[in-house]
């Protein structure tokens, strides 16, 4: 059995005293310390070529200097300042309470959770999709080079500009809606699209203009309209003003009262005579006079 030297006795305790003193070195081929303590006074260095094994918990107040591999298999918690120069491969969960500067590269190959307020105030370039869940917040100038795509749900707005996923758009006070009658509105207006062979433009409470397969319509609060059809243009009016040369080619039939206010009326040769008293005289010179005579009964 191998002899077992008590760390604690006097003798031990005065040798401490002489090495604090004088420091002192001995050579140590194989050493075993049982709850015992081992100081080192200041200045000393400890060299060990081979390997150190510490199963227990390892304190060191000072400066730790690594130049090797450092390799560490469990959990790493480094409470104050680390400045890491050289390449750091992170490659299990890592948590970084405090502050993080990183000066050079930084490639994560993994998946990176932030809980955090991060800043960034380079360029942050990614190559990858990117799906954000929360808020984002731009106040810089944005520049989109490829589409812009807004799934259900979405919106994008501008001031006063919305455009919706179901393609509805509203700029200010003009909407345009495809799935609505009136596919473009504003306050004084809107443009309607009732069918496939069918639109109008009205205004905001007077006049329409309606065009389809059938008809062309042009409607005036209810109290004149032009309607083309097939054939045919029908004028609806309380008065219809013609300013200029009334040319008629066809045939007029007129089944209402005539109300002649011109100071001369000019009728062809042509025009046919009776022979009895007539109701319009015209003289010699071609003026058209209305008689008082009365036909018999």
């Amino acid at each position: 059995m191998a002899r077992v030297v008590d760390l604690t006795g006097e003798n031990l305790t005065r040798q401490r005293r002489k090495e604090r003193n004088y420091g002192t070195k001995t050579d140590l081929s194989s050493t075993s310390v049982e709850r015992g303590n081992t100081h080192w006074a200041e200045g000393s260095n400890v060299n060990i070529d081979g390997f150190l094994g510490v199963a227990g918990t390892q304190r060191v107040t000072g400066l730790l200097d690594v130049t090797g591999t450092f390799n560490g298999s469990g959990t790493n918690n480094l409470d104050g300042t680390n400045n890491l120069s050289g390449d750091n491969n992170l490659t299990g969960p890592t948590e970084i309470s405090g502050s993080l500067d990183v000066t050079g590269p930084t490639n994560l190959d993994g998946v990176l959770t932030i809980n955090g307020d991060t800043t960034i105030t380079g360029m942050l370039a990614v190559d990858g999709p990117t799906t954000i869940s929360g808020t984002l917040d731009i106040e810089g100038a944005t520049t989109v080079a490829a589409d812009l795509e807004l799934i259900a749900g979405g919106l994008l707005k501008a001031g006063v500009t919305k455009i919706e996923p179901t393609g509805k758009a509203t700029f200010g006070t003009v909407i345009i809606d495809p799935a609505s009658t009136r596919m473009i509105q504003s306050p004084s207006g809107w443009l309607t699209a009732n069918g496939a062979d069918s639109v109008g433009l009205s205004s905001s409470n007077t006049s329409s203009v309606n065009l389809n397969g059938t008809y062309a319509d042009l409607n005036y609060a209810g109290t004149s309209r032009v309607v083309a059809r097939a054939g045919a243009i029908d004028l609806a009016a309380t008065t219809v003003n013609v300013s200029g040369a009334l040319k008629v080619a066809g045939r007029t039939d007129l089944d209402g009262s005539i109300y002649l206010n011109a100071a001369l009326i000019q009728i062809t040769p042509s025009t046919p005579t009776i022979a009895s008293p007539p109701n319009l005289f015209m003289s010699a010179s071609g003026r058209l006079y209305r008689s008082t005579w009365t036909p018999p009964a």
